[in-house]
């Protein structure tokens, strides 16, 4: 039953995506997420598997994420779908956190994983099949080439034989292939490679916590990092920019979120949690844009405090996986992280709301439930 619910689940969800009018019925789907994270829940369990500083850094960003909120804000896009979309944002970013949270406190998980790998699979090459043959428009490249980056840690849990793992990973290569995300395909690189040597990092615990530092540090300042890797005829722009498809938007595109960020006089807090980039015209483009950063997505909607919030989680979840460092699915879990923070430094994904925010829930819905895959206890990792 769970398979064909996540099948039929994952079907309207390749639909809706399709169409942009589709902020109601995706709260639907995020509905159907919540009532299976729900079950089996125990609050003992949660806190079994979870350690305090972590529990209350979660609770801490969801409470500042309200705090923070501005309720007295209608950006013109509300206009056009009212209380339906006011009512999706203002869910849509803690319900990633509570969900989360929710698995972590799961005391049976069979019915998490047939559902996540059910509607993950379906997900994934229906909205690939659909976008093939353009039906009904088409979608964001990066939202359908990210789905096969999440599709991976599931698939190597489910299939144990190395023939399906290398048919598998022969069609990934062809999808992405087909869509050119270099993006999508430098994280999936770096999946494999994290994956080759898995055994070498968690044995080490100093190699461990370094890479978990430096993975924190490197989105911290990534957008430097590019401006400075991109410079005028270096070795990185001759490979990666060119006429027809390239890099080079994101340099106004930051450009412009850090005068915005600049500009606001309470940079401590930020704009307010609902003060999406989007909504605000570019001087660069004719169109809205989204910041493409997390880093500058985090610090324009919720100033200093709540990217310190932000990337204190992010490094705790990160650190709490060497506890359970023989179990394969925690290890998964770990290089799925890893690899999400580096997507999140060319758009804001794992995180905020938005047109991507489906791709979000089955990364945290799909993290939290290879994180118990492990019986031990982890509440004594700091």
């Amino acid at each position: 039953m769970n398979y064909l619910i996540g099948f039929l689940v994952g079907l309207e969800s390749s639909l809706l995506l399709l169409d942009q009018r589709f902020y109601w019925r995706s709260m639907i789907t995020i509905f159907i997420f919540l009532i299976y994270a729900l079950k089996n829940f125990r609050y003992s369990q949660l806190r079994s598997r979870i350690s305090k500083p972590l529990f209350v850094t979660i609770i801490g960003f969801i409470v500042y994420f309200y705090l923070n909120y501005d309720f007295y804000f209608f950006p013109e896009f509300y206009s056009r779908w009212g209380l339906t979309q006011k009512i999706y944002y203002l869910f849509s970013t803690p319900i990633l956190l509570v969900i989360f949270l929710l698995i972590l406190g799961s005391k049976k998980t069979n019915h998490l994983k047939e559902f996540i790998f059910s509607f993950s699979m379906t997900f994934a090459f229906l909205g690939f099949l659909l976008n093939v043959i353009d039906y009904h428009g088409t979608e964001n490249e990066n939202f359908l080439a990210v789905r096969f980056l999440l599709l991976i840690p599931i698939f190597l849990v489910y299939f144990k034989n190395n023939f399906i793992r290398v048919i598998f990973f022969i069609t990934l290569f062809n999808i992405n292939l087909f869509y050119f995300s270099r993006t999508i395909l430098a994280a999936s690189a770096l999946f494999i490679l994290l994956l080759t040597f898995r055994k070498i990092i968690f044995d080490s615990k100093r190699i461990f916590y370094t890479l978990n530092f430096f993975a924190c540090f490197v989105l911290s300042v990534f957008p430097v990092l590019f401006l400075i890797a991109f410079q005028e005829d270096s070795y990185f722009t001759s490979i990666f920019l060119s006429e027809s498809k390239g890099v080079t938007g994101r340099f106004l595109i930051w450009a412009e979120v850090l005068l915005r960020v600049s500009e606001n006089e309470f940079l401590l807090f930020g704009h307010g949690s609902n003060h999406d980039t989007l909504y605000y015209q570019s001087d660069y483009f004719l169109r809205n844009l989204s910041s493409h950063n997390m880093l500058l997505e985090t610090l324009f909607r919720l100033g200093i405090v709540g990217y310190l919030l932000m990337i204190s989680l992010l490094f705790q979840i990160l650190n709490s996986c060497y506890a359970g460092k023989d179990d394969y699915s925690i290890q998964l879990a770990w290089i799925l992280i890893i690899c999400g923070m580096f997507l999140s430094c060319l758009y804001e994904f794992i995180l905020f709301d938005g047109s991507g925010i489906l791709n979000n829930i089955v990364f945290w819905f799909t993290l939290a439930t290879l994180l118990v895959g492990s019986s031990l206890n982890r509440s004594s990792q700091a």
